[in-house]
């Protein structure tokens, strides 16, 4: 596939997202969190705040990722309703989210009893833009966090809701704070965290999304690539999922020549094969099952993995099964649509592997650069290893062989 193919398909999967990010910082002023906010853009708009709540999670969680996002710190996250009643949000890591009930939030029995599942669970709760009222004693009791705005609050307002939820042993977050002066005078009141233009204006970080459909796939891959996957998780991940599991057992009967026995179970193929074959096997059935991939990307992904394993093969190297690896990883980027240094940023792979996707560096990467090359006919960046032309043409056309046989055997289930 060409390169100019390769932006247009890059294009077309992914979209530019953002996530608008302000900091928080405790009594000594080292950073706590960040606050974060969903950002509209012209092609990227949400309609209500249920819409916006799901987009922000969505971009935070998937597409961005929180260690990218804060680091080490917490998020803090503003939650409709519908998310605060909601089982799914118990996906969100406790110890790196606290949960901010919006001030807009109708407050009933229903919700008191959702924040006090989530407090028990271990949930931190914080109560945004707080203003004391009437009937908002049951929310208090759920919460651990309570943020007031300080440039809505006037001087005796501000003091007694100080006053008030300090004696209920709350934190508080001031927002809104916009000079030294404000912070020395609140942090002299009792305030523990701050938050506002004085520490940092809210800033906006940006990643290329990957579509839904290949979230599920990128979640396999990503545990599929980890060494330290046994056989018992691994064949119990592919299990899971029937359609794949027939598929990668028709590829690998239809691929290993030479079985004494087709096989009939994923732990069985592990037996006969090897964990890292099948290893590979999934990886790449994984990315057809979520999403048809276009043919020619599917064939230049066979064929590269199978031309870089047949050279290790021809030159006597013993990781074959990594080599193959490298060449199967090499159109990540066009598949997932993100740059590779994103793509990989999501696997747990060998050095060796990521430096020859990245840099085209060492052996794997001799090999990749290689079958790029023949891959593109250009003669004069062919080599690999000091084997001969001829030997090295024999794998190219041996791969080309090989990924139109298994291209008809995955199109076909």
């Amino acid at each position: 596939m060409s390169d100019s193919q390769m932006a247009d398909l890059r294009c077309a999967r992914a979209r530019r997202v953002f996530v608008g990010r302000q900091p928080i910082f405790d009594r000594q002023m080292r950073l706590m969190g960040y606050e974060l906010l969903f950002r509209s853009t012209p092609h990227d708009r949400a309609t209500s705040g249920d819409e916006a709540t799901a987009r922000l999670l969505e971009y935070a969680l998937v597409d961005i990722g929180l260690d990218r996002l804060i680091g080490d710190a917490r998020a803090f996250i503003n939650l409709t309703r519908s998310f605060l009643l909601s089982p799914s949000l118990r996906l969100l890591p406790r110890e790196r989210t606290v949960l901010e009930v919006l001030e807009s939030v109708q407050v009933d029995e229903e919700l008191i009893a959702a924040l006090r599942e989530m407090s028990r669970l271990g949930y931190t709760i914080a109560l945004d833009d707080f203003v004391l009222s009437p009937g908002l004693e049951p929310l208090l009791d759920t919460a651990h966090i309570v943020k007031l705005d300080v440039m809505a609050l006037a001087d005796d307002q501000l003091l007694r809701h100080v006053e008030l939820l300090r004696g209920r042993g709350l934190s508080l977050l001031a927002e809104k704070v916009e000079t030294r002066e404000q912070y020395h005078r609140l942090r002299d009141l009792g305030f523990d965290l701050f938050q506002g233009y004085f520490f940092a204006r809210p800033t906006l970080v940006a990643a290329q999304a990957i579509s839904p459909n290949r979230v599920v796939a990128l979640e396999l891959i990503r545990r599929m690539s980890d060494p330290a996957s046994e056989v018992d998780e691994i064949s119990d991940l592919v299990g899971r999922d029937l359609g794949l599991s027939l598929k990668a057992l028709r590829c690998i009967n239809a691929a290993c020549n030479g079985l004494r026995r087709p096989v009939s179970s994923i732990r069985q193929a592990i037996v006969m094969v090897g964990l890292n074959t099948i290893r590979n096997w999934v990886m790449l059935l994984s990315l057809c099952e979520s999403e048809q991939v276009p043919r020619e990307l599917l064939l230049t992904t066979l064929a590269r993995a199978r031309a870089c394993e047949l050279l290790a093969q021809a030159a006597g190297r013993p990781d074959r099964d990594v080599y193959f690896t490298t060449g199967l990883l090499s159109t990540l980027d066009a598949v997932l649509g993100v740059s590779m240094t994103e793509a990989l940023g999501q696997l747990t792979l060998s050095e060796n592997i990521a430096t020859a996707l990245t840099t085209g560096g060492g052996p794997l990467g001799e090999a990749l650069s290689c079958v790029q090359a023949m891959e593109r006919g250009d003669t004069g960046a062919i080599g690999f290893a000091e084997l001969e032309i001829e030997t090295l043409a024999e794998a190219w056309l041996g791969a080309l062989a090989w990924s139109g046989d298994l291209n008809r055997v995955t199109q076909s289930t």
